[in-house]
């Protein structure tokens, strides 16, 4: 054996300090008493504290989607409501004020079908006011579902009536008119008209109410109505309206002969 041999330590394994294996136990097994602990108190609490969660996420979607509302952003709105619609709320009532929003904007789109599907999803208990209806049964007409608006459109207008709302009274007997006329329930139409025009003389359902009579043959109550578009509204759209009403029932009574 050299020198250097005997200056050289031979290596040695560490030893552990006194008690090291005890605090290593005890350490694994508070942490595994932890852990059942933990997956307990999961198993109690955590649909609430994960609820909890997912109602905030729900109701941020739901805030972001107002915003982009009253911004004019009504695509990106319905995207954030429906996010809002996968999650959960804290009252049913904030629920169904989403879920209409979805049918409204997309009727102000004119996605008269996808509104519907939005509409048709929510509870019977979504409609118990006049509003509710008013996004619902004009897609409903405009999408051609034209006996399903007559029985809905029906409804509106008690709960309109009832509440005193003449809004939408006015606009729920507009729907029904256009209903009426496009099933070929002329009397029906006119009625409804008539009862608009009664509530607002102004109302474009003058224009329809002229037609219709002027397809009777009633030249002369087509034309006092005719001419009420031109003298007694300031809408150019109406104005234009009654003149070209005018022209076509000079046009009859010409054909017919009568003054």
């Amino acid at each position: 054996m050299t020198e250097l041999d005997h200056e050289m330590p031979t290596e040695q394994a560490p030893i552990a300090p006194k008690g090291a294996q005890e605090i290593f136990w005890g350490l694994g097994g508070f942490a595994f008493v932890a852990m059942i602990l933990c997956l307990g108190v999961y198993r109690v609490f955590g649909a609430q504290l994960t609820a909890g969660l997912d109602e905030a996420c729900a109701e941020a979607a739901f805030d972001a989607g107002q915003k982009l509302e009253a911004s004019g952003n009504l695509a990106p709105a319905v995207q954030k409501y429906r996010q809002a619609m996968e999650g959960q709320f804290a009252s049913e009532d904030l629920r169904t004020q989403c879920g209409l929003a979805i049918g409204d904007l997309l009727f102000r789109q004119d996605r008269f079908g996808e509104a519907l599907e939005a509409y048709q999803a929510l509870p019977e208990e979504a409609y118990g006011r006049s509003g509710a209806y008013t996004g619902y049964v004009t897609s409903l007409w405009r999408a051609g579902q034209l006996d399903d608006a007559a029985r809905l459109g029906q409804v509106w207008l008690e709960l309109a009536e009832k509440e005193a709302q003449r809004d939408q009274e006015v606009w729920a007997r507009n729907v029904l008119m256009q209903v009426a006329n496009a099933r070929g329930d002329l009397e029906g139409a006119l009625a409804q008209g008539n009862a608009i025009l009664a509530l607002e003389p102004g109302s474009d359902a003058r224009v329809t109410v002229a037609r219709i009579l002027r397809g009777q043959g009633k030249l002369e109550e087509a034309r006092t109505h005719a001419e009420a578009l031109v003298k007694n509204t300031d809408s150019p759209t109406l104005q234009g309206a009654g003149r070209h009403l005018l022209e076509q029932i000079a046009a009859d009574a010409a054909r017919q002969g009568t003054p």
